[in-house]
C-alpha cells in the first residue's frame, strides 16, 4: 500500500463524560487507559459518566437533551455547560467515595 492510499485522520474527538457531545482536539495522546487530552492528562475518553439516584448511568437514549450539554477542559477542571443553566465545574483530580455503579448490566467501581 502506498502512502497516497493510507487513511488520513482529519479530526479527533474525546468524550470525557460518556453520552455527552465530544471535545474536538488538534492532537491527543494515547495511553493504556485510552485517548487522553494533550494538556490535562486526567481527561481521558469516557472516564466519567452521569448516574441517577440509583447509581445507574444515564444516556441520550433516555434523555435526548443531554446532547445540549457541552464539556470543556479548563486547567485541571472539566466544565459542563447547558443552555440556561449554571455551569458545573469539577476537578479532574478528585476521586471521592468508592461506590458501585451500573452500566447496562455490569456493575463498576466508581467514585462519587
Amino acid at each position: 500500500m502506498s502512502v497516497e492510499n493510507l487513511p488520513v485522520l482529519s479530526k479527533i474527538f474525546i468524550y470525557p463524560v460518556k453520552s455527552l457531545p465530544g471535545i474536538e482536539l488538534d492532537q491527543a495522546l494515547i495511553s493504556k487507559d485510552g485517548v487522553m487530552h494533550p494538556v490535562n492528562k486526567n481527561v481521558i475518553d469516557r472516564k466519567w459518566m452521569i448516574v441517577d439516584s440509583n447509581r445507574s448511568f444515564i444516556s441520550q437514549r433516555k434523555f435526548p437533551k443531554m446532547a445540549l450539554i457541552k464539556q470543556r477542559v479548563d486547567g485541571e477542571n472539566l466544565v459542563l455547560s447547558a443552555p440556561n443553566k449554571t455551569d458545573v465545574k469539577f476537578s479532574t483530580l478528585f476521586k471521592g467515595e468508592k461506590v458501585k455503579c451500573r452500566l447496562w448490566s455490569d456493575y463498576l467501581d466508581c467514585y462519587s
